[in-house]
């Protein structure tokens, strides 16, 4: 669960500086292109060399040294946009093997002309003012400039597509240095032969793909990917992950969300599991039983559903089947689409054969549908010992 946004997350600081933010209108970004472009916003400058052909994309990466005496990186990927995959190799050893690595929608490979027209209508309303027009590379611009306490800086924009071609900034009272400049643009048809890959990386493009992200939440969920957020690999929330909420935990059978009312144990830690991290020992029985060294809250359940009052922003689930396939250990962010929440942990429909490897649970927050409010739970009485013993102190402090 993650969206990559490198290329302009300093760019976007910068320009949205005064709300309400707005797009300006640009054409759509053209399909076929190749461009060299200099990237320095991460503080480590880079050159992306980037061609692409419809849902074929190719890109060349190549970072210098940091410091001296470590080595940069050169790195290729070639992003195939139908088929949900990416390939990247080292061209200095073009033998090894090289992916697939799967992805939904379009992977979110940094197409320029995307991120670049979905931030330039924020600067025009953010404060920014139009000083004329320059040419950047053989790419005419219209030039922008922003003061404010916090930044200082111009920007060119080609004005057709709202492609940011350079950035000029500083931060605060930073010297303003050149962060991103466009090398060379040509919106001709990239040659086939851009496109080819070693030998490695195309005998893995006949190979069978595994499963995306969503491929893999819709057997989960039967299909109702829309009515859950997925803890582990969804993005959160912008306002469920700041509400507050009381939680309630249940067990259920992926595919059909069937619920599982026994069979398990559970653990529950409230502390400040990120900063002090708990110590947790947890060992086997012969009956197939976890004996949790502390925090078990199995006596709390009720029908098979943990109520976890005022959850805190972060917490840890142990979730242990009794002679079953399922469970593991997950740090939960808190979303919060109701007072009461209702968070699932997925197990598998059957068994797993002998020598299979452990399928571990989904954990899901439950934004809509028909699971998103628990009968009767709202109803049900807290459990009676709800505080110290249920909850030990973390033995770690």
């Amino acid at each position: 669960m993650r969206r990559s946004i490198g290329t302009f997350i300093a760019l976007s600081l910068l320009l949205c500086l005064r709300p309400p933010c707005s797009h300006a209108q640009y054409a759509p970004h053209p399909q076929a292109y190749s461009l060299i472009e200099f990237n320095g916003l991460l503080g480590i400058p880079m050159t992306r060399e980037i061609s692409r052909d419809g849902t074929k994309v190719f890109v060349d990466t190549t970072t210098p040294p940091s410091r001296p005496g470590s080595k940069g990186s050169h790195t290729r990927t070639f992003w195939d946009l139908e088929r949900h995959a990416s390939y990247t190799w080292d061209p200095a050893d073009t033998a090894r093997p090289c992916g697939p690595s799967v992805f939904d929608g379009d992977g979110n490979w940094g197409d320029p002309f995307v991120t670049s027209s979905s931030m330039t209508g924020e600067m025009i309303t953010g404060g920014a003012r139009k000083s004329g027009t320059e040419t950047v590379n053989g790419i005419a611009a219209d030039v922008f400039v922003i003061s404010s306490p916090q930044a200082q800086g111009k920007v060119w924009i080609e004005p057709k597509y709202g492609m940011v071609v350079r950035l000029d900034m500083g931060m605060g009272n930073s010297p303003v240095e050149k962060k991103y400049e466009v090398k060379s643009l040509s919106l001709s048809r990239p040659a086939s032969s851009v496109f080819a890959l070693p030998p490695a990386c195309s005998a893995a493009m006949t190979k069978p793909l595994p499963k995306t992200e969503s491929q893999i939440k819709a057997e989960v969920t039967g299909n109702r990917n829309d009515d859950f957020l997925d803890n582990n690999s969804d993005y959160p929330d912008p306002v469920a992950s700041k509400n507050s909420c009381t939680v309630l935990f249940r067990v259920v059978r992926e595919g059909t969300l069937e619920p599982v009312r026994s069979g398990f144990q559970v653990a529950l830690i409230t502390g400040d599991v990120v900063n002090h991290p708990p110590r947790l020992e947890i060992g086997l029985g012969t009956d197939g039983r976890a004996h949790f060294s502390a925090y078990e809250v199995t006596g709390q359940l009720r029908d098979g559903v943990l109520r976890i009052p005022n959850a805190p922003k972060d917490f840890e689930i142990y979730l242990h089947m009794i002679n079953a396939d399922g469970g593991g250990q997950s740090l939960i962010h808190r979303e919060c689409f109701k007072p009461e929440q209702v968070l699932l942990a997925t197990v598998p429909a059957t068994k797993g054969k002998p020598g299979d490897p452990p399928v571990l649970s989904h954990w899901l927050w439950v934004k809509s549908g028909p699971l998103a409010t628990e009968p009767g739970a709202a109803s049900a009485p807290a459990p009676a010992a709800a505080h110290p013993r249920s909850l030990p102190p973390d033995p770690s402090k």
